[in-house]
């Protein structure tokens, strides 16, 4: 197995570690603040860049990113990570449409697994894909964080679409309940995965 580089960065969504081969990178996730000294910077040139675009990302500057990634997976996650890069900036689509597009539309749960594998969320823009009727369906890292990625791209994209229905401009709790309360569907409420989205 190759060598990994480490970096940290700190994000409006919290702490980010990110790990770089020379070539790749390879895995982005959240962690909780160590309370230490903080790092020295980055000095593997994938790992700077990476910073810099997800600054820029955070900061409503970036759309897409533009970075050598890679992941070790099945083909079948190769297909679904391939096809979440394809998800434009600011939209979203369900877990029966990501599996359709797999070339099998009853793969939801598999989608779901395939999403809580992939090691490189925001990059691999798996918050893009919700439920159905519209609500936010599951997130490693909490419906918070997910309902922020959402809202921060609306945000820069100048207005909020018909399907967001995760409460803006509303009592965030009761946008909370009414996700509670949404009839099970086709699609898995939650997906499984250090990093599933």
């Amino acid at each position: 197995m190759k060598t990994l580089q480490t970096a940290y960065m700190e994000s409006p969504i919290g702490r980010i570690e990110l790990k770089a081969s020379s070539a790749y990178l390879c895995s982005m996730r959240l962690v909780p603040p160590t309370g230490e000294e903080e790092e020295p910077p980055a000095s593997n040139p994938i790992l700077q860049e990476a910073i810099r675009q997800l600054t820029e990302y955070f900061a409503g500057q970036r759309r897409n990113f533009d970075l050598p990634i890679l992941q070790e997976g099945t083909p079948f996650q190769q297909k679904v990570w391939n096809e979440l890069q394809k998800i434009p900036y600011g939209d979203r689509i369900s877990y029966k449409e990501l599996a359709a597009k797999t070339g099998n539309s009853r793969a939801c749960r598999a989608v779901g697994s395939a999403n809580g594998k992939n090691h490189l969320f925001i990059i691999v823009p798996c918050h893009r894909v919700v439920r159905s009727g519209g609500g936010l369906g599951g997130f490693a890292y909490g419906l918070d964080i997910k309902e922020f990625l959402l809202e921060l791209e609306q945000k820069n994209l100048g207005s909020y679409p018909v399907w967001w229905s995760g409460g803006v401009g509303k009592d965030k709790g009761a946008a909370r309940k009414q996700e509670a309360e949404r009839p099970v569907t086709d699609e898995p409420e939650r997906t499984g995965g250090k990093l599933s989205h």
